[in-house]
């Protein structure tokens, strides 16, 4: 059997549930808080390791970054692994590379760091027919 690239049609992006637990950002003056932007596309399908895939490797990644003031994610770190390397890897991989914010602003209404926490969780989808979506990552 040849293995499915692993691209999804528009349809079946709809069907992929990111699970970002929103823990918002916030600065330290906490005057206002960075906004995400369009967090669902920030991790896909796409991003499952091909090793853990292969495996059967399944898991829980909780990960925090900082937000720039120019609204860009950096300093990804691992909070609670999900027993697999890979998956944290690609959980802060995604992220670094994906999310966007509307950055925080302190008093003065400058953009101002900030910093966010998410948990992604990393599932397999058991007895998905071959025309489904290989695969899925479920919110809590």
């Amino acid at each position: 059997m040849t293995p499915r690239p692993l691209r999804l049609p528009v349809a079946a992006t709809l069907a992929l549930t990111i699970a970002l637990s929103a823990t918002p950002a916030t600065a330290k003056d906490r005057s206002a808080t960075a906004v995400a932007q369009a967090p669902e596309t920030w991790i896909v399908a796409d991003d499952y390791p091909a090793a853990a895939l292969k495996a059967g490797t399944e898991g829980v990644s909780a990960v925090r970054w900082d937000i720039t003031p120019e609204g860009k994610a950096e300093n990804c770190s691992v909070t609670t692994s999900s027993g697999s390397p890979d998956l944290d890897q690609a959980a802060c991989t995604a992220i670094v590379g994906r999310a966007r914010y509307v950055p925080a602003l302190d008093k003065k209404g400058r953009p101002v760091r900030s910093f966010a926490t998410r948990r992604v969780r990393w599932q397999i989808p058991i007895g998905q027919p071959d025309t489904s979506v290989p695969y899925v990552l479920r919110g809590f």
